[in-house]
């Protein structure tokens, strides 16, 4: 068995059939999975949202996997961190973002309203919204703050021993609740390589993701907007519950604070979600990158859910 430690403790076993050196190739927007010769390629836009001046305008990529007329949480989050981004003045970096699922955001244009509130000369607030028909679908407070210089620390970063993306086969991701000719965000936007779980396994799961579209149409996305999108995959991949107890646990909300500025564009995420017996959850994920630096946490509070 295959084994790696962070901090000097053991972690999950790996199973060395999950840790495949075969190269999936990419086809368009859609992966084939190693384990299907024949998954189909479906043509789809290569962005989550053309932005013209305050008016966001969702592609068919930001479907959610519950139903078809509600956008996944990752895209969102990752339009306000975009939103919230745009306020960063020379020497500042995000911090922090707090992102509020308030409803189900809609497969429909969406106007974003952000206000930049100072705090200190070195930290400041960054308010964002997300309406539909004037209605506050999804809110976030970013930090920012100013950095300067600083001493080498007295300990080492963080680092873990996982194989590289590039060392694990890529998977399709299943469609759950969504229809047959539909390219929802999980499955189609994003590229998969499971070092520990999977999606049809409950259980915690490490898990290399890839942003495989932009965020914003025409816009290289930032490696703050990267996490913030697949941090939401966070409660999906570490599921406690299988597809047959058709009960899932729902995100209100994503928190997420950075180590460091994020770079690259595949990032690990180590996650686990807590369920209690009243119907609610706790999923934490550490995300690391390509360097295996620990570079954000993220956090997501859940609510349970019975599937139609």
């Amino acid at each position: 068995m295959f084994r790696y430690w962070r901090s000097g403790w053991p972690r999950r076993s790996v199973s060395p059939s999950s840790i495949n050196r075969f190269e999936a190739r990419k086809q368009g927007c859609c992966v084939r999975s190693c384990r299907s010769p024949v998954a189909s390629v479906i043509e789809v836009s290569p962005f989550l949202y053309a932005v013209d001046g305050s008016i966001a305008h969702p592609s068919a990529l930001t479907m959610g996997p519950w139903m078809a007329s509600a956008q996944h949480g990752g895209p969102p989050s990752a339009l306000l961190t975009y939103v919230v981004e745009q306020h960063l003045e020379p020497g500042e970096r995000l911090n922090r973002i707090h992102v509020d699922l308030l409803a189900g955001v809609p497969l429909s244009p969406l106007r974003f309203q952000s206000t930049r509130l100072p705090v200190s000369r070195r930290v400041a607030h960054v308010d964002a919204r997300l309406l539909s028909d004037d209605r506050v679908v999804a809110q976030a407070r970013g930090l920012l703050v100013r950095t300067s210089s600083a001493p080498d620390p007295d300990c080492a970063a963080v680092y873990v021993d996982l194989p590289a993306p590039e060392e694990v086969a890529t998977v399709d991701a299943p469609r759950w609740w969504t229809p047959a000719d539909s390219t929802p965000f999980h499955s189609h936007a994003v590229a998969h390589r499971f070092v520990s779980g999977q999606f049809e396994e409950a259980g915690p799961a490490v898990d290399w993701i890839d942003l495989t579209v932009a965020v914003v149409e025409g816009q290289i996305p930032s490696g703050a907007q990267r996490v913030a999108a697949v941090s939401d995959l966070g409660s999906g991949i570490s599921a406690t519950f299988d597809r047959e107890a058709r009960f899932g646990m729902i995100n209100t909300d994503l928190n997420i604070a950075f180590a460091e500025t994020p770079k690259g564009r595949w990032f690990c995420l180590d996650a686990e979600t807590t369920v209690t017996s009243d119907g609610t959850g706790l999923a934490l994920t550490q995300i690391y990158d390509q360097e295996r630096r620990l570079v954000a946490v993220a956090g997501q509070s859940l609510l349970g859910q019975y599937l139609k």
